[in-house]
C-alpha cells in the first residue's frame, strides 16, 4: 500500500504546532477528541503519534512538514535522546548512521560508560565504536576517555552524551 500523502496545507488545517513546547494542538473536532486538545499520544517504544484521516504519523516528522513544507527524507533525530520530545530546536535531519550513533548506552553496558566494555580474553578494559575497536586499557575511565576522543573526531556532532559522563 503506497504512503498516504499529508501537505502541509492540511496539517496546518488540523493543528497547530508549537516549536517551544513540541506540542500539537487540534484546531478541529473530531469522534474521539475535542478542539484545544494536545495531540501528543505515546507509543509503545516512546515516540509522539498522531492520527490524521485514518493514518497514524509520527510527531517528529509532522513537525518538519509543519515547520518547513515537505516530509524529511532521513530520519530524524531527537539531540537529546528523548523520543517525545518533539521541540523544534530537538530534532535534526540524520542518515540512519547518524541516528544510530546518537543512542544512549545499552541497557546492558556494565561499565557505566558508553561504548567501553571488559575483554575477558585480554585482561583490559575495551573502547569500541560501531566503527572499530578503539584500543586496549588498563582502567574504564581511559577507555572512556579514547572513545570520547574518537567519537569527537570521527562523528562531530551525532554523539549522544560522551560516554565520560556516564549517561543513563
Amino acid at each position: 500500500m503506497a504512503a498516504h500523502i499529508l501537505s502541509q496545507e492540511r496539517l496546518k488545517y488540523l493543528f497547530e504546532y508549537d516549536s517551544i513546547t513540541g506540542n500539537f494542538t487540534r484546531l478541529t473536532d473530531t469522534k474521539s477528541s475535542k478542539k484545544g486538545s494536545i495531540a501528543n499520544t505515546l507509543d509503545a517504544n516512546g515516540y509522539v503519534r498522531i492520527k490524521i484521516d485514518g493514518y497514524s504519523f509520527l510527531g517528529h516528522r509532522l513537525a518538519y512538514l509543519y515547520y518547513y513544507g515537505y516530509m524529511p527524507v532521513k530520519e530524524i533525530d531527537h539531540i537529546n535522546g528523548i523520543r517525545s520530545d518533539n521541540r523544534l530546536c530537538n530534532l535534526r535531519e540524520a542518515t540512519r548512521q547518524e541516528n544510530l550513533r546518537n543512542q544512549k548506552k545499552h541497557k546492558t553496558n556494565t561499565s557505566g560508560y558508553k561504548g567501553v566494555s571488559w575483554a575477558s580474553n585480554i585482561g583490559k578494559w575495551c573502547a569500541k565504536n560501531r566503527d572499530a575497536t578503539i584500543g586496549y586499557f588498563e582502567t574504564k575511565e581511559a577507555a572512556a576517555l579514547a572513545h570520547d576522543e574518537f567519537v569527537k573526531a570521527n562523528h562531530g556532532i551525532f554523539n549522544y552524551k560522551l560516554g565520560v559522563e556516564k549517561n543513563d
